[in-house]
Protein backbone atom coordinates (compact mmCIF):
# COMPACT_ATOMS: atom_id res chain seq x y z
CA UNK A 1 0.00 0.00 0.00
CA UNK A 2 1.34 3.46 -0.63
CA UNK A 3 1.20 5.53 2.51
CA UNK A 4 3.19 8.48 1.09
CA UNK A 5 -0.61 10.41 1.02
CA UNK A 6 -0.47 9.93 4.47
CA UNK A 7 3.13 10.20 5.34
CA UNK A 8 4.18 13.37 7.34
CA UNK A 9 6.87 15.67 5.78
CA UNK A 10 9.42 17.37 8.83
CA UNK A 11 10.84 21.15 8.44
CA UNK A 12 13.96 21.69 10.08
CA UNK A 13 14.51 24.65 11.78
CA UNK A 14 18.10 25.90 11.16
CA UNK A 15 20.68 25.66 13.72
CA UNK A 16 17.77 23.85 16.05
CA UNK A 17 17.71 19.87 16.18
CA UNK A 18 13.39 20.36 16.68
CA UNK A 19 11.62 19.31 13.79
CA UNK A 20 8.05 20.50 13.11
CA UNK A 21 5.32 17.87 11.78
CA UNK A 22 3.61 19.34 8.44
CA UNK A 23 0.00 18.15 7.48
CA UNK A 24 -0.16 17.23 3.91
CA UNK A 25 -1.34 20.09 1.85
CA UNK A 26 -4.37 18.74 0.55
CA UNK A 27 -5.76 19.19 4.09
CA UNK A 28 -6.63 22.90 3.72
CA UNK A 29 -7.66 23.35 0.35
CA UNK A 30 -10.18 26.39 0.23
CA UNK A 31 -13.22 24.11 0.68
CA UNK A 32 -12.35 22.48 3.02
CA UNK A 33 -11.25 25.58 5.10
CA UNK A 34 -14.75 27.32 4.40
CA UNK A 35 -16.39 24.48 5.83
CA UNK A 36 -14.48 24.52 9.19
CA UNK A 37 -14.35 27.98 9.22
CA UNK A 38 -18.37 27.99 8.98
CA UNK A 39 -18.53 24.77 11.61
CA UNK A 40 -16.29 27.10 13.69
CA UNK A 41 -18.93 29.80 13.70
CA UNK A 42 -21.60 28.41 14.36
CA UNK A 43 -20.45 26.32 17.32
CA UNK A 44 -19.38 29.68 19.19
CA UNK A 45 -22.88 31.08 17.91
CA UNK A 46 -24.43 28.58 20.13
CA UNK A 47 -22.24 28.32 22.74
CA UNK A 48 -21.52 31.91 23.28
CA UNK A 49 -24.93 33.99 25.11
CA UNK A 50 -27.20 36.58 23.55
CA UNK A 51 -26.31 39.74 23.54
CA UNK A 52 -28.74 41.92 25.49
CA UNK A 53 -30.00 45.06 23.39
CA UNK A 54 -31.20 48.08 25.35
CA UNK A 55 -34.97 47.71 25.77
CA UNK A 56 -34.05 44.63 27.14
CA UNK A 57 -31.20 46.62 29.63
CA UNK A 58 -33.67 49.24 30.49
CA UNK A 59 -36.42 46.17 31.43
CA UNK A 60 -33.42 44.59 33.95
CA UNK A 61 -32.52 47.93 35.08
CA UNK A 62 -36.66 48.62 35.75
CA UNK A 63 -37.22 45.31 37.87
CA UNK A 64 -33.65 45.24 39.61
CA UNK A 65 -35.15 48.44 40.97
CA UNK A 66 -38.17 47.22 41.60
CA UNK A 67 -36.59 44.02 43.59
CA UNK A 68 -34.54 46.59 45.60
CA UNK A 69 -37.45 48.52 47.12
CA UNK A 70 -39.26 45.48 47.88
CA UNK A 71 -36.90 43.84 49.30
CA UNK A 72 -36.55 44.38 53.31
CA UNK A 73 -34.10 46.94 54.00
CA UNK A 74 -31.33 46.26 56.57
CA UNK A 75 -31.72 49.45 58.26
CA UNK A 76 -35.07 49.75 57.29
CA UNK A 77 -36.91 51.12 60.86
CA UNK A 78 -39.39 48.94 62.49
CA UNK A 79 -43.42 49.71 62.60
CA UNK A 80 -44.25 52.41 65.25
CA UNK A 81 -46.58 52.88 67.33
CA UNK A 82 -48.09 55.67 65.12
CA UNK A 83 -47.78 53.97 62.36
CA UNK A 84 -50.00 50.99 63.66
CA UNK A 85 -52.50 53.17 64.79
CA UNK A 86 -53.01 54.57 61.21
CA UNK A 87 -53.47 51.29 59.87
CA UNK A 88 -56.34 50.30 62.40
CA UNK A 89 -57.90 53.58 61.70
CA UNK A 90 -57.92 52.72 58.01
CA UNK A 91 -59.22 49.45 58.72
CA UNK A 92 -61.65 50.69 60.99
CA UNK A 93 -62.92 53.47 58.28
CA UNK A 94 -63.27 50.97 55.84
CA UNK A 95 -65.78 48.96 57.83
CA UNK A 96 -67.47 51.68 58.74
CA UNK A 97 -68.10 52.83 55.47
CA UNK A 98 -69.48 48.74 54.54
CA UNK A 99 -71.72 49.19 57.21
CA UNK A 100 -73.62 52.41 55.97
CA UNK A 101 -74.05 50.80 52.66
CA UNK A 102 -75.42 47.47 54.22
CA UNK A 103 -77.68 49.61 56.65
CA UNK A 104 -78.70 52.15 53.62
CA UNK A 105 -79.44 49.07 51.60
CA UNK A 106 -81.66 47.15 54.22
CA UNK A 107 -83.88 50.11 55.81
CA UNK A 108 -84.40 51.08 52.18
CA UNK A 109 -87.20 48.01 51.89
CA UNK A 110 -89.37 49.71 54.48
CA UNK A 111 -89.51 53.39 53.69
CA UNK A 112 -92.36 54.07 56.01
CA UNK A 113 -90.82 52.77 58.91
CA UNK A 114 -87.99 55.77 60.45
CA UNK A 115 -84.75 54.99 61.42
CA UNK A 116 -82.69 55.22 64.58
CA UNK A 117 -79.38 55.56 64.59
CA UNK A 118 -76.84 54.01 67.48
CA UNK A 119 -75.98 57.30 68.41
CA UNK A 120 -79.67 58.47 68.83
CA UNK A 121 -80.14 55.80 70.43
CA UNK A 122 -77.38 55.98 73.28
CA UNK A 123 -78.19 59.81 73.59
CA UNK A 124 -81.71 58.82 74.62
CA UNK A 125 -80.40 56.60 77.17
CA UNK A 126 -78.23 59.65 78.33
CA UNK A 127 -81.30 61.91 78.76
CA UNK A 128 -83.35 59.41 80.06
CA UNK A 129 -80.76 58.77 82.83
CA UNK A 130 -80.47 62.20 83.70
CA UNK A 131 -84.32 62.85 84.04
CA UNK A 132 -84.09 60.02 86.33
CA UNK A 133 -81.32 61.49 88.30
CA UNK A 134 -83.19 64.69 88.41
CA UNK A 135 -86.39 63.34 89.74
CA UNK A 136 -84.53 61.42 92.62
CA UNK A 137 -82.79 64.62 93.50
CA UNK A 138 -86.59 66.68 93.58
CA UNK A 139 -87.81 63.57 95.64
CA UNK A 140 -85.16 63.55 98.28
CA UNK A 141 -84.23 67.15 99.11
CA UNK A 142 -86.02 69.38 101.21
CA UNK A 143 -87.32 72.20 98.48
CA UNK A 144 -90.30 74.36 99.01
CA UNK A 145 -94.02 73.82 97.37
CA UNK A 146 -92.99 75.92 94.81
CA UNK A 147 -89.58 74.11 93.70
CA UNK A 148 -92.08 71.05 94.17
CA UNK A 149 -94.48 72.34 91.42
CA UNK A 150 -92.02 73.22 88.85
CA UNK A 151 -90.40 69.99 89.08
CA UNK A 152 -93.61 67.80 88.56
CA UNK A 153 -94.48 70.34 85.54
CA UNK A 154 -91.21 69.76 83.80
CA UNK A 155 -92.08 66.06 84.31
CA UNK A 156 -94.98 66.81 82.42
CA UNK A 157 -93.51 68.40 79.83
CA UNK A 158 -93.94 67.34 76.29
CA UNK A 159 -90.34 67.87 75.62
CA UNK A 160 -88.57 65.10 77.42
CA UNK A 161 -88.38 61.90 76.16
CA UNK A 162 -91.12 59.36 76.88
CA UNK A 163 -90.85 55.56 77.90
CA UNK A 164 -88.58 53.14 75.80
CA UNK A 165 -88.75 49.73 74.60
CA UNK A 166 -85.93 47.98 73.15
CA UNK A 167 -86.97 44.22 71.24
CA UNK A 168 -84.15 41.97 70.04
CA UNK A 169 -85.47 40.23 67.47
CA UNK A 170 -83.22 37.85 66.45
CA UNK A 171 -83.06 34.12 66.99
CA UNK A 172 -81.94 32.57 70.63
CA UNK A 173 -78.53 31.37 69.57
CA UNK A 174 -77.54 34.89 68.53
CA UNK A 175 -79.36 36.78 71.77
CA UNK A 176 -77.08 34.13 73.57
CA UNK A 177 -73.52 35.66 72.70
CA UNK A 178 -74.70 39.45 73.24
CA UNK A 179 -77.62 41.70 73.28
CA UNK A 180 -78.13 45.44 73.59
CA UNK A 181 -79.03 46.53 77.36
CA UNK A 182 -82.41 46.72 78.73
CA UNK A 183 -83.53 45.02 75.17
CA UNK A 184 -86.06 42.37 75.14
CA UNK A 185 -86.75 39.20 73.38
CA UNK A 186 -89.60 39.49 70.56
CA UNK A 187 -91.09 36.39 72.08
CA UNK A 188 -90.96 37.44 75.51
CA UNK A 189 -93.15 40.90 74.19
CA UNK A 190 -96.54 41.73 76.07
CA UNK A 191 -97.97 43.95 73.90
CA UNK A 192 -101.29 44.57 75.43
CA UNK A 193 -99.61 44.83 78.91
CA UNK A 194 -97.54 47.58 77.55
CA UNK A 195 -99.90 49.48 75.50
CA UNK A 196 -102.77 49.97 78.51
CA UNK A 197 -99.77 51.25 80.95
CA UNK A 198 -97.62 53.25 78.83
CA UNK A 199 -99.99 54.25 75.61
CA UNK A 200 -103.28 54.56 78.06
CA UNK A 201 -101.89 55.04 81.42
CA UNK A 202 -104.15 52.88 82.91
CA UNK A 203 -101.80 52.31 86.05
CA UNK A 204 -103.32 56.48 86.29
CA UNK A 205 -99.28 57.95 85.69
CA UNK A 206 -98.72 60.09 82.96
CA UNK A 207 -94.56 59.80 81.91
CA UNK A 208 -94.81 62.59 79.82
CA UNK A 209 -93.45 62.28 76.36
CA UNK A 210 -94.36 60.03 73.24
CA UNK A 211 -93.58 56.26 73.77
CA UNK A 212 -91.47 54.89 71.64
CA UNK A 213 -90.99 51.07 70.65
CA UNK A 214 -87.01 50.29 68.63
CA UNK A 215 -86.20 47.17 67.08
CA UNK A 216 -83.18 45.78 66.12
CA UNK A 217 -81.05 42.80 64.90
CA UNK A 218 -78.07 42.47 62.85
CA UNK A 219 -78.42 45.57 60.32
CA UNK A 220 -81.65 46.40 59.60
CA UNK A 221 -83.29 43.70 57.45
CA UNK A 222 -85.43 41.55 60.22
CA UNK A 223 -86.12 44.27 62.62
CA UNK A 224 -87.53 46.28 59.95
CA UNK A 225 -89.78 43.41 58.99
CA UNK A 226 -90.74 43.22 62.88
CA UNK A 227 -91.61 46.93 63.09
CA UNK A 228 -93.77 46.66 60.33
CA UNK A 229 -95.41 44.03 61.40
CA UNK A 230 -96.29 46.68 65.05
CA UNK A 231 -97.09 49.24 62.99
CA UNK A 232 -100.49 47.39 61.08
CA UNK A 233 -100.85 45.50 64.39
CA UNK A 234 -100.96 48.71 66.83
CA UNK A 235 -103.05 50.35 64.17
CA UNK A 236 -105.37 47.42 62.56
CA UNK A 237 -105.70 45.35 66.26
CA UNK A 238 -105.84 48.23 68.70
CA UNK A 239 -106.51 51.54 66.50
CA UNK A 240 -103.45 53.58 67.84
CA UNK A 241 -101.95 56.46 66.19
CA UNK A 242 -99.07 55.72 64.91
CA UNK A 243 -96.77 58.91 64.96
CA UNK A 244 -98.92 60.78 67.72
CA UNK A 245 -99.89 58.00 70.33
CA UNK A 246 -96.58 56.18 70.18
CA UNK A 247 -93.51 55.71 68.08
CA UNK A 248 -91.91 52.70 66.54
CA UNK A 249 -88.39 52.93 64.91
CA UNK A 250 -85.75 50.43 63.02
CA UNK A 251 -82.60 50.98 65.02
CA UNK A 252 -79.81 50.61 62.60
CA UNK A 253 -78.29 46.80 63.79
CA UNK A 254 -76.14 46.09 66.72
CA UNK A 255 -73.01 45.95 63.85
CA UNK A 256 -73.86 50.07 63.76
CA UNK A 257 -73.98 49.96 67.78
CA UNK A 258 -70.40 48.50 67.66
CA UNK A 259 -68.73 51.84 66.20
CA UNK A 260 -70.27 54.18 68.87
CA UNK A 261 -67.60 55.33 71.23
CA UNK A 262 -68.77 56.09 74.40
CA UNK A 263 -71.96 53.21 74.11
CA UNK A 264 -72.88 51.31 76.97
CA UNK A 265 -71.21 47.40 76.90
CA UNK A 266 -73.07 44.69 75.32
CA UNK A 267 -74.47 41.84 77.94
CA UNK A 268 -74.09 38.64 77.38
CA UNK A 269 -76.25 35.92 79.66
CA UNK A 270 -74.55 34.08 82.41
CA UNK A 271 -76.59 31.22 81.71
CA UNK A 272 -79.87 29.49 80.99
CA UNK A 273 -82.80 31.08 82.83
CA UNK A 274 -80.51 33.22 84.48
CA UNK A 275 -81.23 37.33 84.78
CA UNK A 276 -77.29 37.25 85.34
CA UNK A 277 -75.32 38.79 82.65
CA UNK A 278 -71.50 40.16 82.09
CA UNK A 279 -69.96 42.45 79.52
CA UNK A 280 -68.62 41.10 76.56
CA UNK A 281 -67.51 42.22 73.08
CA UNK A 282 -68.62 39.64 71.01
CA UNK A 283 -71.19 40.06 68.03
CA UNK A 284 -73.16 37.69 66.21
CA UNK A 285 -73.05 38.65 62.92
CA UNK A 286 -75.69 36.02 61.27
CA UNK A 287 -73.53 35.61 58.21
CA UNK A 288 -69.99 35.70 56.98
CA UNK A 289 -70.70 38.30 54.68
CA UNK A 290 -72.11 40.51 57.44
CA UNK A 291 -68.87 39.82 59.68
CA UNK A 292 -67.04 42.60 57.93
CA UNK A 293 -69.71 45.29 58.92
CA UNK A 294 -68.53 45.47 62.75
CA UNK A 295 -65.83 47.45 64.81
CA UNK A 296 -62.14 45.29 64.07
CA UNK A 297 -61.85 45.89 68.02
CA UNK A 298 -64.55 43.15 68.58
CA UNK A 299 -65.08 39.80 67.95
CA UNK A 300 -67.60 38.42 65.60
CA UNK A 301 -68.89 34.67 65.08
CA UNK A 302 -71.33 33.61 62.53
CA UNK A 303 -73.05 30.61 61.38
CA UNK A 304 -70.16 28.83 60.28
CA UNK A 305 -71.47 25.45 59.31
CA UNK A 306 -73.96 24.75 56.37
CA UNK A 307 -76.70 23.02 59.07
CA UNK A 308 -77.24 25.76 60.98
CA UNK A 309 -76.93 28.62 58.24
CA UNK A 310 -79.50 26.52 56.40
CA UNK A 311 -81.68 26.27 59.27
CA UNK A 312 -81.77 29.77 60.26
CA UNK A 313 -82.27 30.98 56.45
CA UNK A 314 -85.30 28.82 56.17
CA UNK A 315 -86.90 29.81 59.27
CA UNK A 316 -85.63 33.86 58.76
CA UNK A 317 -87.35 32.84 55.13
CA UNK A 318 -90.73 31.70 56.56
CA UNK A 319 -91.33 34.32 59.08
CA UNK A 320 -90.33 36.70 56.34
CA UNK A 321 -92.88 35.28 54.22
CA UNK A 322 -95.38 35.51 57.37
CA UNK A 323 -95.18 38.83 58.04
CA UNK A 324 -95.53 39.81 54.21
CA UNK A 325 -98.45 38.01 53.93
CA UNK A 326 -99.95 39.88 57.40
CA UNK A 327 -98.83 42.98 55.47
CA UNK A 328 -100.79 42.88 52.65
CA UNK A 329 -103.76 41.67 54.38
CA UNK A 330 -103.87 44.88 56.21
CA UNK A 331 -103.08 47.19 53.14
CA UNK A 332 -105.77 45.27 51.56
CA UNK A 333 -108.11 45.38 54.93
CA UNK A 334 -107.48 49.25 55.41
CA UNK A 335 -108.29 50.21 51.81
CA UNK A 336 -111.58 48.57 51.89
CA UNK A 337 -112.50 50.14 54.92
CA UNK A 338 -111.71 53.36 53.59
CA UNK A 339 -113.15 52.55 50.26
CA UNK A 340 -116.57 51.41 52.12
CA UNK A 341 -116.69 55.07 54.83
CA UNK A 342 -115.76 57.33 51.73
CA UNK A 343 -118.73 55.88 49.89
CA UNK A 344 -121.22 56.05 52.67
CA UNK A 345 -120.34 59.73 53.63
CA UNK A 346 -122.11 61.18 51.14
CA UNK A 347 -125.15 59.09 51.36
CA UNK A 348 -125.81 59.13 55.02
CA UNK A 349 -125.49 63.27 55.12
CA UNK A 350 -127.97 63.79 52.49
CA UNK A 351 -130.35 61.00 54.11
CA UNK A 352 -129.42 62.92 58.04
CA UNK A 353 -130.33 66.35 56.36
CA UNK A 354 -133.47 65.16 54.80
CA UNK A 355 -134.76 63.15 57.77
CA UNK A 356 -134.05 66.57 60.14
CA UNK A 357 -135.95 68.52 57.33
CA UNK A 358 -138.69 65.49 57.39
CA UNK A 359 -139.16 65.86 61.13
CA UNK A 360 -139.56 69.59 61.10
CA UNK A 361 -142.01 69.73 58.15
CA UNK A 362 -144.20 67.23 59.96
CA UNK A 363 -143.91 69.46 62.83
CA UNK A 364 -145.34 72.59 61.42
CA UNK A 365 -147.82 70.39 59.08
CA UNK A 366 -149.37 68.90 62.09
CA UNK A 367 -149.87 72.27 64.00
CA UNK A 368 -151.12 73.65 60.81
CA UNK A 369 -153.86 71.07 60.44
CA UNK A 370 -154.88 71.44 64.18
CA UNK A 371 -155.98 74.69 63.23
CA UNK A 372 -157.53 74.83 59.51
CA UNK A 373 -158.95 71.07 59.82
CA UNK A 374 -157.03 70.42 56.48
CA UNK A 375 -155.35 67.11 55.33
CA UNK A 376 -152.41 67.82 53.00
CA UNK A 377 -150.06 65.59 52.01
CA UNK A 378 -146.45 64.98 54.33
CA UNK A 379 -143.06 65.99 53.54
CA UNK A 380 -142.27 62.23 52.79
CA UNK A 381 -144.59 62.01 49.84
CA UNK A 382 -146.89 59.83 51.28
CA UNK A 383 -150.71 61.01 51.05
CA UNK A 384 -152.36 62.39 54.56
CA UNK A 385 -152.95 59.92 57.27
CA UNK A 386 -153.25 60.39 61.00
CA UNK A 387 -150.60 62.10 61.47
CA UNK A 388 -151.50 65.15 59.22
CA UNK A 389 -155.22 64.64 60.21
CA UNK A 390 -157.18 66.93 62.80
CA UNK A 391 -157.47 65.04 65.50
CA UNK A 392 -160.10 67.84 67.09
Amino acid sequence: MNTSRYRRDTIVLPNTKHQIPQLPAHLFSPRKRLLLLLLFTITMAALSPPTATAADAATTAHTQCDNDSNAPSAKAKPETAESKANSKSQTRQKRFDANQEMVQKYHAMFPKIPTMTSEELVERWKQIDRLQDERDDSQNSDESDADDDSTEHYQQSADQPGPLLLIDVRSKAERDVSMLQGAVAMDDLETTKWINKYVHHFDGVHRGGIPTIVTYCTIGYRSGREAQWLVDDFSGTFGIDIGTSVEIKNLDGILSYSFVEDAPPLLRPCRKGSSDSFMTRTIHSYGKEWSTAADPAFEVIFFDTKKKKLQHLVQTGLISALRLVQHKLHKSTTKARETTESMAKPVVEPLANMAGASIVEKSSTKQHNFKSGKKRISATGFTANEATQDVS
